[in-house]
């Protein structure tokens, strides 16, 4: 009956946002090419079945990109096995095929329907699922597990929030969670939050945040500022991973300093590309001179704002930042980005009050005094510190340069856990 319940309230909410779904594909262009996918109505192409199958299931780009240190670590472990990577976003998808292309497929991953998850397992036979975070389906766990596969939760976060609702829902939590073979958590919060869901110990450890251990490639960073004609001298000031809101308020916030200071650069990172015409028409209303990165071979030399209107191109301008802004939290009802990625690639980093989904890493943070966190109103006044004291600013940086290096590791110990699982079972079958 809860099955079948939870069939019926799946057919429901997409029929709510069908919508939604297809105005994003007429008007947006997303999901090109993988509504069918999406929907369950046709399966992925998997070649003839040889050893095991790693079925490795990353919702979005963020995921996506933490699980590829891990991918690396049990492809090495398991050089003759197969790995097909899933996603649940067109993001995540698009990432899975550019990072993780020695994979041996990248799917979307269909809507959590039991019809679609039955013939979707059917079909790929895994031996082994890894779940990174917290993509918590119920068909998806059940259909695993039917199959006869070790499934695994990585990197795991259970939040707050999501931990109240489902004590709130005991019965259900206990089955959804008693498909998991091993749990491995990113901190001792989420691992005491799953111990109180009445999850067996022995299967719940805190390995880190996968997300520490993302591949990191240096960039040419004299070429990119060529390119982008930035001076040396310049000041680069990325906003990323902005939001509906975020953009417009941080420029009205920061419009005294551009104004102030000749040798500002502001580089706009919108954190979805369906924005990014949105995004352009509203900075083309600033009093200052403004070009997008699609068009960078138009350049005049005097541009004061830039507007990164392309995919994976992020990791690349925080490594010319001197100072990036890490949006997503600005305003109420967001939860905020990973804030590491910044300090990993050198730069000085500022925060917003809304980091819900990022509270460890905010904790940390701060208590290594490795980044700011502020409100809208406070953003011109630290920003401005920031960039008048630079001894203060290179502080910063090497206090994040020092808190990631002691926090990194997750994947190999990650890695440990799944193999002495894999070991365990195959010996006890």
């Amino acid at each position: 009956m809860l099955f079948f319940g939870y069939d019926l309230l799946l057919i429901f909410s997409m029929l709510f946002l069908l919508p939604k779904f297809l105005w994003r594909r007429i008007v947006h262009g997303e999901y090109k090419g993988l509504f069918f996918s999406y929907f369950g109505l046709s399966l992925p192409k998997v070649s003839e079945k040889k050893g095991r199958v790693f079925l490795l299931h990353a919702v979005s780009m963020g995921e996506t990109k933490a699980a590829a240190s891990l991918f690396a670590q049990l492809k090495a472990l398991y050089p003759q096995d197969q790995f097909y990577i899933t996603s649940r976003t067109e993001t995540g998808h698009a990432e899975a095929k550019r990072i993780l292309a020695k994979a041996d497929g990248q799917f979307l991953l269909p809507v959590d329907f039991s019809w679609a998850m039955r013939r979707f397992f059917h079909r790929l036979k895994p031996d082994v699922v890894v779940l990174v975070e917290s993509e918590f389906w119920l068909h998806f766990l059940k259909y695993a597990k039917a199959s006869g596969a070790l499934v695994c939760l990585v990197s795991g976060r259970l939040s707050s929030r999501s931990f109240e609702r489902f004590q709130k829902l005991s019965f259900f939590s206990r089955l959804l969670f008693s498909y998991f073979d091993l749990i491995c958590v990113q901190n001792e919060l989420f691992q005491e939050h799953f111990l109180q869901l009445g999850i067996d110990p022995s299967k719940v450890f805190v390995t880190g945040n996968l997300k520490l251990d993302t591949p990191f490639t240096s960039v040419d960073t004299q070429s990119l500022r060529q390119k982008m004609g930035i001076k040396e001298a310049d000041f680069v000031l990325v906003i990323a991973s902005t939001h509906p809101g975020e953009e417009e308020k941080i420029l009205q916030s920061l419009s005294v300093l551009c104004h102030d200071v000749p040798s500002l650069k502001l580089l706009f990172v919108p954190r979805h590309p369906h924005r990014f015409i949105e995004v352009e028409e509203m900075l083309k209303k600033a009093p200052f001179p403004m070009i997008a990165h699609s068009r960078i071979e138009q350049k005049t030399g005097n541009e004061k704002i830039f507007l990164i209107d392309a995919m994976g191109l992020l990791l690349s301008f925080y490594q010319i930042a001197d100072l990036a802004i890490v949006g997503g939290s600005f305003l109420p009802g967001l939860r905020g980005h990973n804030v590491f990625e910044p300090i990993q690639a050198g730069a000085a980093v500022i925060f917003g009050p809304y980091m819900g989904d990022q509270k460890d890493f905010v904790q940390s943070i701060l208590e290594a005094q490795a980044g700011i966190q502020v409100s809208l109103e406070e953003l011109k006044d630290k920003t401005s510190y920031l960039l008048q004291d630079p001894l203060a600013r290179i502080a910063m940086q090497e206090k994040g340069r020092t808190l990631f290096l002691q926090m990194q590791g997750s994947s190999l110990r990650t890695c440990k856990f799944i193999q002495e699982k894999i070991t365990f079972s195959e010996r006890n079958h």
